[in-house]
């Protein structure tokens, strides 16, 4: 996904042969949208789907695309997701198992879709601070030179403006800024 970090995630379980999703699932995945729109145009969020290995390996192919798709839909309708935000391998079917499709526990693992929010560097800077930049954070006059005329933070700078000690300086060394 190039540019973009895992920011949150959550696995939605399904029963054996089932897509629907739990009541405890959907908070979860309403929980995550509001944590998306943190991040303003600057995120995406990934839906895969798996199945066990019981039944066709051709049935649990369509039944992993019902569950993303059940996903999806979870999210666009009732979470007010963008489309162009929702990014989706899709049906994975039997493939990636994380647990053995031995054992009654391992297959109710692998009968899931994760679900990621991806965000860019820059995004997760400003829904961390809880702004669209960093300049409520400057630490004085003497980090004035961190920041464009727009207020957003310069790439490049020394550490030694801030000599480290304001949270900008901080949050910039966090995120690889300096």
């Amino acid at each position: 996904m190039g540019d973009f970090v895992e920011k949150g995630n959550h696995t939605v379980y399904f029963a054996t042969g089932d897509y629907s999703i739990s009541a405890d699932d959907r908070q979860a995945l309403t929980d995550l949208a509001k944590q998306a729109a943190a991040y303003q145009k600057d995120y995406v969020i990934q839906v895969a789907a798996f199945a066990d290995s019981v039944g066709a390996a051709a049935d649990n192919q369509v039944l992993s695309k019902e569950r993303a798709q059940a996903v999806v839909a979870y999210l666009l309708q009732e979470c007010n997701i963008p489309v162009g935000r929702i990014v989706t391998p899709g049906a994975m079917g039997e493939t990636n198992p994380v647990d053995s499709n031995e054992t009654a526990s391992g297959r109710s693992e692998n009968r899931r879709a994760e679900v990621k929010l991806l965000g860019t560097r820059a995004s997760w800077v400003a829904a961390e601070t809880n702004s669209p930049s960093l300049s409520h954070l400057n630490g004085g006059a003497d980090c004035a030179p961190l920041f464009h005329s727009t207020g957003k933070l310069q790439r490049g700078v020394t550490e030694k403006v801030c000599q480290g000690k304001s949270k900008v300086a901080r949050y910039a060394r966090r995120f690889g800024f300096i």
